[in-house]
């Protein structure tokens, strides 16, 4: 049963009513809700709010907490997480009573200028916003105006009268050149329009263009020839002429920086096309308004976005069994009740029903993101082994916790898999370890038997709510979900329910919609998916140790499992629920997961501050970006308490948004990718990162320190403009809204600049928030490791004697039995380390590939951080910013020691790597370690450009263009003040509004220039806000000497890389224990690179080539070649019970006598594995079976083989050709000091470095 017909709702609801009285009553009602200390008339505006909003009234929280707080952001994404235990009743059969279309759009009685719900109520937008009018233009009443392509995506602009979107790219072919015909007569004199009047004329006669009745008429095509003779560009040298500026991979051109040239150089060319050129660059500012501050020149020319059918799926095979059409839901059950609707669609004249299990076309759709799941759950993703398998959890120290009603001793968190887990675990846990309780295979078995999967409106709960805007249990949330996940119980049953939006899937069903279009949603389907799957472990966990007696049947062991329930789970918390990563103060396993995998969280694009809770733009989901976990938050002040339930709460004060290009997202539907670049990558080739190139990302400031605006505004003038703000944005005015902010915000600058950045920089030390400087951390050690394992690999016979006998001195035993190795299998562990850390993809390249896109994702921070100090007046800079580099005090004193500081390793790091290709024995990947030479060259270029803007800040003009060009990942957007942007467009929305609402934006402009004319640069920052940043005893910490003049023959320790008194670097502590990702754990049986795969161990003669997978690693237990089906063994107490050797396959027998040995007894007959070097930074390894047929020959060296080649399937970096080589020629290989020392090729001194 569909809503109301709105316009009979209106007749019946608003007809008659007294507006004047109704907003009179509601303002007595809600008097707490409003500015305590500005007088104001409030009627008139919520009058005025109220004609517009319909039947609903205004759109506003009586709280005053709701406008008056420190800005934030919501929440990144609707909570996906139902609660533990939801219990209903069912209706038993479905029916049709009540049935929703999604998307919206699709319904039949779909208006453009009302919004609509399953609730039954509605919402008058004729009053609103263009951007919350907008939606894609696919409807068949659409079609007579002839949409854009952009358009039948991102919506016909509202005041258009035709089809277009104001989206378009410049260079478009709806773009019409002509634009500005009026302008193009008004450059002729009275004699040149006779001239072309006549040869028009003449033209018609002889029949070369359509007659016309208009003697005065003068035809554009000999319009063009007379500007083509005065050089002011005809139509078709005009679309040319800005093809070739701005579809070029010159990132540094753009619109702006076309007219800007034009205006110097050509100004008869911009007289003539002034109006083509102002429309463009006010449709542009639509578009950053729309596209996060892209515009659609930069979405295309970075290939975020494109309608391109270049793109494909490959991928085939079986679906991972939890996700086969099987365990998707049908709709039999459905349209009974209001809270579990039948969703339907109507797109391209189709129209199906959301229902994968009986529509053949949706379940054919979705097969390339569930091959993509598959892909990835197959191979045993780190972080989802370390949520399944409770070893890894262990309590948080209870001087965080400040949970008020707490239901257990303490809150808990989780790391990876790793041999210490036990030691850190509760007594309970290591009792079910020592009895070989299998914890995946438990949630295995939940879920083989509980998991359910269905479609579902991101826009409506899909539970029964007890919410007091519900209306018979149906709940809709403030913003849209992605997905849910949820737990249900029936009598004798329980259920764990896992949705996905429906709007995230509808792109894969119009035939309009590009191949790359629906690759980038699959991506988001698939990335969505995993996200609730994590969510589903977690829930079968909780079900496991809650009811264990529904899966287990050992006394024992049931019992043990309750008291592990209670202890681990705070079940009267939803905080608490899941459990923290590490030292992660923002605990959701599903963020975990995609931050583990892609390096980042995958979400909308379209989805940002402006359009936050714009149902219609959140549902277009075909350009993605990469947002930051842990989510920004306002800053832990002294005496703060932060939102959640612990007190350390690491997290950056800035959203940062990296748009994702289609090329890294396509590369994961090829089987040449897990073919190729994962075995040599592992999950590390997962993550995002620009290997070749910078692109465009942004930042959004979303707090304010709201006692630094009391004090430049005045306490009840800073109410009244936050309500305004507020109110405006809650009732459909987002534009006004966010142009009254800009303004507010341009008063306070400078002074909120050094306040956001001062929080920012106490976040720089935190591994959680901003990860390079555990990273450099890290790639610190793997060379220390490196640089020891190829002083013995390249020694002589009697060196490598003097190293076993150092080995067999030192030699400890690890197990009872253990006995050294001798000799010949003493060098062929040698060797095999020597190649698993020097080949293509090892264990040095792995680590430099993860800390260049940690260092990639520091430079544009740190581009943004500087190009927003240099954009400010003169006078502001000089009151941030002394001049005097790093022993200036504030926040760009801070960024100067840390560009310095990393400037310095990249630079060391690419000398490092062109010392490498000097050698013979690494000309195999001479091409590989020539890519990261450059890739690194490429990072210290950037950061000594940012530190030579900061020494010419005092010649840098903020209205010259030239300058900010330089930028390479800050969009054009961020030229211009948000002020100056949307200055048209919000104007444009002011003159449309009630003369009510325009009365309150006169005064809050008033309040702001008052404001803004008293206000005077006081200093910034004081003195003592430097040691509160914190950041020059950390840099001073971390730095080292990365090289030294070595002599002509190659040395044993080649790198020498050392701290500054001498001593090898020792990882601070707090990064040993709370970041395992850049502190990887090797034990028996588990040896691998960085990132935890699994198939690491390769013979020394494929140092180049493509390394072959271990042959007796176990199989992943959430494989389709994994039983997890029908019936499965209880975990009571054996004689002989089973350990799971890597967390997701089968094991060896466990010592009964030692509950915490388990993970640490070999197979059977395994060669020794104890320390084989007197050195901190040697490798543990264990010289399987594997291992020794691999190896061959004891006297074997690897030969100089090619270096690893890829397909062209995707774009690979481009390297300069390998030059004439000669085997040890070079003399002084590793001296990092320049022969003839350039200006390109800076030597950085780092041991006088205060």
């Amino acid at each position: 049963m569909p809503p109301s017909s709105p316009a009979t709702s209106m007749e019946t609801e608003v007809e008659g009513q007294n507006l004047g009285a109704a907003a009179e009553e509601w303002v007595m009602k809600n008097v707490g809700a409003l500015p305590p200390r500005y007088e104001w008339n409030w009627v008139p505006i919520i009058a005025a709010l109220m004609e517009s909003c319909g039947i609903q009234g205004i759109n506003m929280l009586v709280s005053q907490r709701d406008w008056d707080q420190d800005e934030r952001t919501g929440p990144i994404r609707q909570d996906d997480r139902g609660k533990p235990i939801i219990r209903r009743v069912p209706h038993g059969g479905g029916s049709w009573n009540y049935v929703w279309y999604v998307p919206e759009w699709t319904h039949p009685d779909f208006k453009q200028d009302v919004t609509m719900s399953m609730i039954n109520s509605w919402k008058s937008l004729a009053k609103s916003d263009a951007i919350t009018k907008i939606y894609p233009a696919l409807r068949p009443e659409d079609a007579h105006r002839m949409p854009t392509p952009w358009a039948k995506r991102f919506g016909i602009y509202p005041y258009e009268t035709g089809g277009r979107s104001r989206l378009s790219p410049t260079t478009s072919d709806t773009r019409n050149p002509f634009d500005g015909y009026a302008d193009l007569l008004n450059l002729l004199n009275d004699d040149s329009k006779r001239k072309v009047i006549e040869a028009t004329r003449q033209s018609m006669q002889a029949g070369h263009i359509p007659t016309n009745p208009d003697p005065n008429y003068m035809d554009r095509t000999v319009l063009d020839n007379v500007l083509n003779f005065k050089g002011a560009w005809s139509g078709d040298q005009l679309k040319q002429n800005l093809a070739e500026a701005l579809n070029n991979d010159d990132h540094s051109k753009n619109l702006d920086t076309l007219v800007d040239m034009l205006g110097r150089d050509s100004p008869q060319v911009l007289q003539a096309h002034a109006t083509f050129f102002r429309n463009a660059q006010q449709d542009q500012d639509w578009q950053r308004t729309l596209f996060s501050g892209i515009t659609s020149d930069e979405l295309v020319t970075n290939n975020f976005f494109t309608m391109s059918n270049n793109y494909s799926c490959d991928l085939t095979g079986d679906i991972h069994p939890l996700f086969q059409r099987q365990r998707w839901d049908d709709s039999t059950s459905k349209g009974t009740d209001r809270w579990n609707p039948r969703f339907m669609y109507n797109l391209g004249g189709v129209r199906g029903e959301w229902d994968v299990r009986g529509n053949d076309v949706l379940w054919a759709v979705l097969q390339p993101a569930l091959q993509l799941v598959t892909r990835i759950l197959d191979r045993s993703p780190p972080q989802l082994e370390a949520i399944t398998d409770m070893k890894t959890r262990s309590a948080i120290d209870p001087a965080y916790d400040q949970r008020t009603d707490p239901q257990s001793a303490y809150i808990y968190k989780y790391s990876l898999v790793g041999p210490d887990n036990l030691q850190n675990t509760s007594r309970d846990i290591r009792q079910l370890d020592h009895w070989g309780y299998d914890w995946t295979d438990a949630v295995g078995r939940v879920l083989d038997q509980t998991l359910v999967l269905d479609i579902f409106s991101g826009k409506m709960e899909p539970i029964p709510s007890d919410d007091k805007k519900a209306v018979d249990e149906a709940h809709e949330p403030d913003s849209p979900s992605y997905g849910y996940t949820r737990v249900e119980t029936t009598p004798g049953n329980f259920f764990i329910y896992m949705y996905i939006d429906a709007d995230l899937i509808w792109p894969l069903l119009v035939p309009e919609i590009s191949l790359s279009e629906k690759l980038v949603a699959s991506f988001g389907i698939a990335s969505t998916l995993l996200h609730e799957f994590a969510h589903a472990i977690g829930y079968a966990l909780n079900i496991v140790t809650e009811h264990a007696e529904w899966f287990e049947t050992d006394p024992q062991v049931i019992n043990t499992l309750h008291r592990v329930g209670d202890e681990v789970f705070d079940r009267s918390n939803d905080d608490t629920f899941e459990h923290f990563f590490e030292n992660r103060g923002q605990a959701e396993l599903g963020f975990d997961f995609e931050q583990s995998l892609w390096g980042g969280l995958a979400f909308n694009l379209l989805t940002h501050t402006l359009t936050n809770g714009l149902r219609r733009i959140e549902a277009v989901p075909v350009i993605l970006r990469l947002s930051h976990w842990p989510q920004e938050r306002v800053p832990i002040r002294k005496g703060y308490v932060s939102g959640g339930v612990v007190t350390y709460d690491p997290a950056p004060v800035n959203d940062y948004r990296i748009p994702l290009d289609i090329d890294y997202m396509a590369k994961f539907f090829t089987q040449k990718f897990w073919d190729d670049d994962f075995i040599k990558w592992g999950w590390e080739a997962l993550k995002w990162s620009p290997e070749t190139r910078l692109l465009k990302n942004t930042m959004s400031q979303v707090w304010l320190n709201h006692a630094l605006a009391k004090e430049v505004y005045g306490e009840a003038e800073w109410e009244f403009i936050k309500f305004v703000e507020f109110i405006l944005a809650r009732n459909g005015l987002v534009i006004l809204a966010e142009y009254l902010k800009t303004m507010y915000w341009e008063v306070l600058m400078p002074r909120a600049f050094s306040d956001i950045w001062l929080a920012e920089i106490h976040s720089w030390k935190s591994p959680e928030a901003f990860p390079l400087m555990g990273s450099y951390h890290a790639f610190s050690r793997v060379i220390a490791s490196a640089q020891n394992i190829h002083g013995v690999y390249r020694q002589n016979r009697n060196g490598q004697v003097q190293e076993f006998q150092n080995y067999m001195s030192s030699f400890h035993p690890t197990y009872p039995g253990e006995r050294p190795q001798d000799f010949e299998t003493w060098k062929h562990t040698v060797t095999i380390l020597w190649t698993e850390h020097f080949r293509d993809g090892g264990r040095l390249m792995s680590q430099a590939r993860a800390t260049f896109r940690h260092m990639m994702k520091d430079i544009s921070i740190m581009q943004r951080m500087v190009f927003d100090y240099l954009n400010m007046r003169p006078e502001a800079r000089a009151s941030v910013y002394s001049g005097y580099r790093e022993q200036d005090s504030g926040p760009i004193g801070s960024a100067y020691r840390r560009l310095k500081f990393f400037q310095e390793v990249a630079g060391a790091t690419a000398d490092l790597f062109n010392n490498l290709c000097t050698l013979d024995i690494f000309q195999p990947t001479w091409v590989q370690w020539r890519e990261w030479e450059s890739r690194y060259t490429s990072c210290r270029v950037m950061y000594d450009e940012l530190l030579g803007m900061l020494a010419q800040k005092a010649t840098v003009d903020r209205t010259d263009v030239k300058w900010k060009t330089r930028f390479g990942t800050v969009p054009s957007s961020e030229w211009r003040s948000g002020y100056e942007r949307l200055r048209v467009l919000a104007h444009r929305e002011y003159i449309r509004v009630d003369p009510r609402i325009r009365e309150v934006i006169d005064e809050f402009v008033r309040v702001v220039s008052r404001a803004k004319e008293a206000a005077n640069l006081k200093p910034a920052f004081d003195a003592h806000t430097v040691n509160e940043a914190g950041l020059a005893d950390e840099l001073d910490k971390a730095r080292i000497n990365l090289g030294q003049p070595l002599s002509s023959v190659e040395p044993d320790n080649f790198f020498n890389w050392k701290a500054p008194d001498g001593n090898n670097i020792t990882y601070d502590n707090t990064w040993q224990n709370s970041s395992a990702a850049f502190n990887p754990q090797q034990f028996p049986g588990q040896q691998g690179p960085p990132d935890g795969m699994k198939s690491p161990i390769y013979p020394a003669n494929m140092l180049g080539a493509k390394p072959p997978i271990r042959s007796d690693q176990p199989g992943p237990s959430f494989s389709p070649y994994h039983d997890v089906g029908g019936s499965f063994a209880n975990a009571a107490p054996s004689p002989n019970p089973q350990l799971v050797a890597g967390v997701f396959g089968p094991g060896g027998p466990l010592d009964p006598g030692s509950p915490s040995s388990s993970q640490f007894i070999p197979t059977p007959g395994a060669p020794p594995s104890s320390l084989m070097f007197p050195n901190p930074y040697s490798t543990i390894i264990n010289t399987t079976s594997d291992i020794q047929n691999l190896v061959g020959s004891p006297d074997y060296n690897p030969p100089n083989l090619g270096p690893y080649q890829t397909s062209e399937s995707y774009r690979e970096p481009e390297v300069p050709e390998s030059p004439p080589f000669v085997p040890g020629s070079p003399g002084n290989i590793w001296d990092r000091k320049f022969g003839d020392k350039d200006a390109e090729n800076i030597d950085p001194d780092l041991d006088n470095i205060t």
